[in-house]
């Protein structure tokens, strides 16, 4: 199973890089920029593609995804081609702006090794926390997460406007279920764990690792030790990318954080504020919109988070710099950000609608963390409070003291104290209209934006390395002829990443990996589904004729039937809402004989059977009742057909 898990882990890297650098080449982009947005854009035509594939009435497949790829790519080959000839300089990339700057040998073979460093890293983190090839998250959220793939699976449907699993659709950001799908389709598999656990190597292993070094290369000068600090750095917090994979689960959010860096790198772009590698205008507003689709079915509060906070904090430095006379533009600048300015306004407008539609959802967190508390944590970097890297908060706080100081980079500092002020509110303040418009978006859940702000923290802490690693160089050689005669400088170098790198993995790390560990165990106690419940879940599938459906309680993890096998279950997904029908066999279900309309809506369903986990433990919500599942136990109209421990699965006889 570890060479199905390798198979489809080869396929979901592959899907994240040959259609985004398609596009990226059919657009006229070279260099680090084609691999370090091929995530993005990946995400965007596979995701698209579903959507579109829906619209038609076809199977979704890779079929369509390479056609939509060979669409897109021919796409901005035009725009690209004719741009060049109608659209003015400074949009086609001439006075100064190209795709790639002269670098050195040197820092090219940095950021090979950057990569490597944060991808290695991922790997062995991942080897930790998954026992098995095909473990899953014993997490609430996993039950509706790993149904989804299934359902897309067995109906070809994967598109995010038509997410119709429970039976009436609706709108939900599929572009994680979409990679796993993908990749099952295209191995011949069926494993949806194993589909999903290749999704989440093949996001932490690829995506990451190349979305941040675009981002370090666009942001910083092109410095030799700057990749390697920047792969150093992108796996040196808790928060993110580890955690969304075990809290929540946040697979959505995992993914839409994961590819956010290269939004970040082409709003930089646009904005004119990058010391490093730049794009064209043209090039970067077209590959932003694609890229954009791709950020919004993964997750729209990424989106959010991008126009709000990051382009916002982006042009208030512009207009700030315009006004004091910091930042001088004229001409093609000028136009360009008259450009951005036009994309905010229309961004914003949408963005406020959607806060306001997400009011509501945030009412639910109480305050969790006194505001002294809290900053105390914005500060480290940290924001759970627990499992935290000290190191990595020092080196974020030592990044902003030099940005001050050198008046470097403000717009970052502004857009990190963006996140962390949203973090702040959330977590802090009471539940009030204002809380719940400042926090809607991410369902005031602080654990979303705790995300965000490792995005923004990560060039930041970078900054801070380096200027620490200049200040120890100038301290040693000062100090001492010594260290002026021989060689030290390159010693020095690899003695201070090696400190960085050890220092970040060692302390703090070993806590968050410990803690999915746990979360993609499979034990006797295990929170969603123990060792006797899966046990029964695989064999039900040579017990149940097809066609037939099974009664489940999915608060207990017995709706993961359908997830790991196919079976149909009447529930798929834990809801605060059930139906009519739904409630009626979750009170009545054990009275059936007596009740003949709860054998009209089990015959509606065509549900034979029932698979009882027990009402103890619900996961998320322990004080639910279902009083329909309490006397199946020597119920004359349930039959015990198969038993593992406490796992039961009964015929229902009751209704004839």
């Amino acid at each position: 199973m570890w060479l199905d898990l390798f198979l489809l882990t080869t396929i979901a890297s592959l899907l994240l890089l040959v259609p985004g650098m398609l596009i990226s080449f059919g657009a006229g982009v070279r260099g680090f920029w084609c691999i370090g947005l091929a995530p993005v854009l990946s995400v965007g035509v596979i995701s698209l593609s579903a959507v579109l594939s829906a619209k038609a009435g076809i199977s979704w497949n890779l079929i369509t995804v390479f056609i939509s790829t060979l669409g897109l790519a021919l796409a901005s080959f035009l725009v690209s081609y004719f741009g060049s000839k109608l659209l003015p300089a400074s949009f086609r990339g001439k006075g100064g702006d190209k795709t790639e700057f002269s670098v050195s040998k040197k820092y090219i073979i940095s950021t090979v090794a950057g990569v490597a460093i944060s991808s290695f890293v991922m790997i062995k983190n991942v080897l930790f926390i998954f026992n098995k090839p095909d473990a899953f998250s014993q997490t609430y959220d996993n039950i509706f997460h790993l149904n989804l793939i299934r359902w897309m699976l067995d109906t070809g449907i994967a598109s995010s406007l038509d997410v119709g699993m429970s039976g009436n659709e609706t709108f939900y950001p599929s572009a994680w279920h979409d990679l796993a799908v993908l990749s099952l389709k295209i191995a011949n598999l069926e494993n949806v764990s194993l589909g999903n656990n290749a999704a989440i190597i093949a996001t932490l292993v690829v995506a990451w690792p190349l979305t941040s070094m675009l981002l370090m290369r666009v942001i910083f000068p092109p410095k030799p030790i700057i990749p390697l600090l920047g792969g150093i750095m992108s796996v040196a917090f808790t928060a993110f990318p580890l955690l969304p994979i075990g809290y929540g689960v946040l697979y959505p959010n995992f993914l839409a954080v994961s590819i956010l860096p290269a939004m970040v790198a082409l709003t930089v772009n646009l904005f004119h504020l990058n010391r490093g590698s730049s794009l064209p205008t043209g090039s970067t507003v077209l590959l932003g919109l694609i890229g954009g689709i791709g950020l919004t079915l993964a997750h729209p509060n990424a989106t959010v988070g991008l126009i709000c906070v990051i382009a916002a904090g982006l042009a208030l430095t512009v207009v700030a710099g315009k006004l004091f006379n910091n930042i001088k533009f004229k001409g093609p600048k000028c136009k360009s950000v008259l450009l951005s300015a036009a994309i905010l306004l229309m961004g914003l407008l949408d963005a406020v609608i959607y806060f306001i539609l997400s009011a509501s959802r945030s009412s639910m967190w109480p305050v969790s963390r006194e505001l002294a508390h809290a900053v105390g944590e914005i500060l480290l970097v940290m924001p759970r409070g627990e499992a935290s890297n000290v190191l990595a908060g020092l080196l974020t706080c030592a990044g902003a003291y030099f940005i001050l100081k050198q008046r470097k980079y403000l717009w970052l500092l502004l857009v990190h104290a963006g996140f962390c002020f949203i973090w702040a509110v959330m977590v802090s303040y009471k539940p009030s209209l204002f809380r719940n418009l400042i926090s809607g978006p991410w369902y005031g859940d602080g654990v979303r934006v705790g995300c965000l702000m490792v995005v923004t923290a990560i060039p930041i802490s970078v900054f801070g390395a380096y200027e620490l690693f200049l200040k120890g160089s100038q301290f040693l050689t000062s100090q001492s002829r010594f260290f002026v005669k021989i060689n030290f400088h390159g010693s020095y170098k690899v003695a201070y990443l090696i400190i960085v790198l050890l220092g970040t993995q060692l302390f703090g790390m070993p806590g968050i990996i410990y803690y999915l560990q746990g979360c993609y165990s499979l034990g006797p106690n295990s929170r969603l589904v123990d060792k006797s419940e899966y046990k029964l879940i695989m064999e039900v599938p040579e017990i149940v004729p097809k066609g037939e459906s099974v009664v489940v309680n999915p608060w207990n993890g017995s709706s993961m039937l359908y997830a790991f096998t196919g079976v149909e279950t009447t529930e798929k997904h834990v809801t605060p809402s059930p139906s009519s029908d739904q409630q009626l066999i979750n009170d009545h279900l054990d009275d059936a004989s007596k009740f003949s309309r709860v054998c009209r809506v089990l015959s509606e369903e065509n549900a034979k059977w029932v698979l009882d986990f027990s009402n103890e433990p619900l996961v998320n919500s322990p004080n639910l009742t279902f009083p329909g599942f309490d006397d199946l136990d020597d119920n004359p109209g349930f039959m015990e057909t198969a038993r593992v421990g406490d796992a039961v699965l009964y015929r229902i006889t009751a209704c004839g």
